[in-house]
């Protein structure tokens, strides 16, 4: 699997082998968590050798932080693209739409991108080293989803965007342990709504 949004012009051999290891490590980190991360399950999963891991990581910890920018920078992409979704939203309920299809499209529906996600703030859990990257990581969304929360009159904007987006999160990984039927509507949605009105009153 390619993870979508990284930029993809003309990478050279190195950059592309490189780029495969990550995706590899990637699939595994989806699949197995972390703790299945190895040189060896990654060169098995890549089809390469152990070497070529080393050679262009060294420890696991290398891979593993150039995995979690990686992913950072498909994120990015990504919401670049759906940022202006959610600067036009005039009320809302609009913006609790936006908000629901997002994580719908992001997480939901791409299981191994919230899984591999979810693996990967547990990392940043146990290494405090890692903590840099997973806070990057939400600081533009949560920065957007604050201006329109500004926008519609919110009275403490930024630390309303910080609740939604860590309700979001925490809705969505409670979905992917233990799925739900109709968990946008019945789930999701909802809590969304009591939580942006909430922050308008």
């Amino acid at each position: 699997m390619t993870v979508a949004g990284v930029n993809d012009e003309s990478p050279s051999r190195g950059e592309r082998v490189r780029r495969g290891l990550i995706e590899a490590a990637f699939r595994i980190i989806a699949e197995q968590g972390v703790a299945g991360i190895s040189h060896r399950a990654v060169a098995r999963e890549s089809g390469t050798s152990h070497g070529l891991v080393t050679y262009h990581f060294g420890a696991i910890e290398g891979l593993l932080r150039a995995t979690m920018e990686y992913v950072g920078a498909a994120n990015l992409a990504d919401q670049e693209r759906y940022f202006p979704q959610l600067d036009a939203a005039t009320s809302a309920e609009q913006l609790v739409a936006v908000l629901t299809r997002n994580a719908e499209r992001r997480l939901v529906k791409n299981r191994d991108m919230g899984l591999a996600l979810m693996e990967l703030r547990l990392a940043a859990a146990r290494n405090a080293e890692l903590r840099p990257l997973v806070r990057e990581w939400g600081r533009g969304y949560t920065l957007r989803v604050a201006a329109a929360l500004q926008r519609l009159g919110a009275a403490s904007p930024r630390e309303d965007a910080a609740e939604i987006t860590a309700l979001i999160s925490g809705l969505v990984v409670d979905q992917l342990s233990l799925p739900r039927p109709r968990f946008l509507s019945a789930v999701l949605q909802p809590a969304l709504v009591r939580r942006v009105r909430a922050s308008l009153n």
